[in-house]
């Protein structure tokens, strides 16, 4: 079968102020998408940075606004929310639309880390945004483990997906690897249109097919989690997986393609 091309929906770059292990230089984006072209077959990427997790979000998402003018192709930015907007809501819309212009297609909430809410009622102003806009959000379930052993607020994510229904709930798997939770997303997948899954830590045997098959191929998301997580090893689960071409490229990079030119914001 012909190599297969990727769109990376979930790849950090910047220091990591806990591990050095896990930084990326940002100092040549073009350079390192150009080198992930030629290892991986990786076209394009939907990039955080680290400084927007570890210090202030909204100097992290100015800073990768800069670094995105040296990229090229499907190569966007990830939006993680800025707590400025709880005192003055009214602004979000116009920073979503700024942001947009900038090159930014997703939005991803870590309220555990930033300390804030997530929840559909305390959250309505600016899901009401998202989903005015088809802009998708992201939320990893590290971030709605409450306890830090594997409980996670599932019922938060399904209240979420019901009442925005049009804006795209991408869930991140984070660090979490456990065949526990595929109940969970096969019953989320199949109550609500709108939940999407990343697949970079779907490695249970025949997690993804089994997904594919119960839930169909639009549903999930190729990422490398990078660099938390080898990208070959992402790239070649999909690659090996007992699925049918078609499957393979949609899960590869046309549903995240399909997600980001349905935002409702138009060419800028």
């Amino acid at each position: 079968m012909e190599s297969l091309k990727f769109v990376d929906a979930n790849t950090w770059i910047g220091e990591n102020y806990l591990s050095r292990e896990y930084s990326i230089e940002d100092k040549n984006l073009a350079g390192l998408l150009g080198q992930r072209i030629k290892k991986y077959n990786i076209a394009g990427s939907i990039i955080s940075h680290h400084l927007s997790l570890f210090y202030w979000p909204r100097q992290g998402n100015d800073l990768l606004a800069a670094k995105l003018k040296e990229a090229r192709g499907d190569n966007f930015g990830a939006i993680l929310f800025e707590q400025e907007y709880f005192c003055e809501p009214h602004l979000f819309e116009k920073g979503i639309k700024d942001r947009y212009a900038q090159g930014f297609r997703i939005v991803r909430l870590f309220p555990k880390s930033n300390k804030y809410p997530f929840e559909a009622r305390l959250m309505s102003k600016f899901y009401e945004v998202l989903d005015h806009y088809s802009f998708p959000a992201m939320i990893g379930l590290d971030e709605i483990d409450v306890t830090g052993n594997k409980a996670i607020q599932w019922e938060r994510l399904a209240d979420i997906a019901e009442r925005f229904s049009s804006m795209p709930l991408i869930i991140d798997g984070q660090n979490s690897k456990s065949l526990l939770y595929n109940s969970y997303f096969l019953s989320l997948m199949q109550s609500f249109g709108n939940i999407y899954i990343t697949t970079h830590n779907l490695y249970g045997v025949a997690q993804i097919e089994n997904l594919v098959s119960c839930t169909g191929k639009e549903r999930l998301l190729f990422d490398s989690y990078s660099p938390y997580q080898d990208i070959g090893l992402s790239a070649q689960r999909i690659e090996e997986a007992e699925l049918k071409k078609d499957e393979k490229e949609a899960i590869a990079g046309k549903n995240i393609k399909k997600l980001i030119s349905n935002i409702k914001l138009g060419q800028v």
